[in-house]
């Protein structure tokens, strides 16, 4: 990922490390994220509105993997599903070579839903209580979906999210 350029008080959006990558305000003077335009955006879905910039993430998963390939570290890196269990989201992830991790059965069944196959992707457990039945099918599923890891060492881990 390039350095952000200098922003500036006409315009402090273009080059902020806040906003994702190729953000700027428009002739309109709108916030524009990914090429759409905010207000445009709010008209159509209303607000409050996520929108994300998949560039932007691509962006950034591709800099967190290629800092630990300069430095010659074995490494993972995960996407922490919580911070947007989104089926794009998860698709960008899988595509990018990174892997997720998943904090209940219904973050891994959207992952798998969402086609993300990776192997070397983690399950959190948060809760005090016993998994359903439906976690543990859906686990099962995951594990017998995923190819089997061939690293004789465990990687250094990044979560991102």
């Amino acid at each position: 990922m390039a350095p952000p350029a200098t922003t500036s008080a006409a315009d402090p959006v273009t080059g902020s490390p806040v906003f994702p990558i190729g953000s700027t305000i428009n002739a309109a003077g709108h916030l524009e994220i990914g090429g759409c335009d905010a207000v445009e955006l709010a008209r159509e879905f209303g607000t409050p509105a996520y929108v994300y910039a998949p560039d932007d993430i691509r962006a950034r998963a591709r800099s967190y993997r290629d800092a630990f390939r300069a430095r010659g570290v074995e490494h993972e890196v995960v996407y922490a599903s919580k911070a947007a269990p989104v089926s794009a989201i998860y698709r960008l992830c899988e595509e990018e070579g990174l892997s997720v991790d998943v904090a209940s059965g219904g973050e891994l069944h959207a992952a798998l839903a969402a086609g993300f196959r990776r192997s070397g992707s983690t399950c959190t457990a948060t809760t005090s209580q016993p998994p359903s039945s439906s976690s543990r099918s859906i686990a099962r599923s995951a594990a017998s979906s995923s190819t089997p890891s061939t690293r004789s060492s465990s990687p250094t881990r990044c979560w991102i999210g």
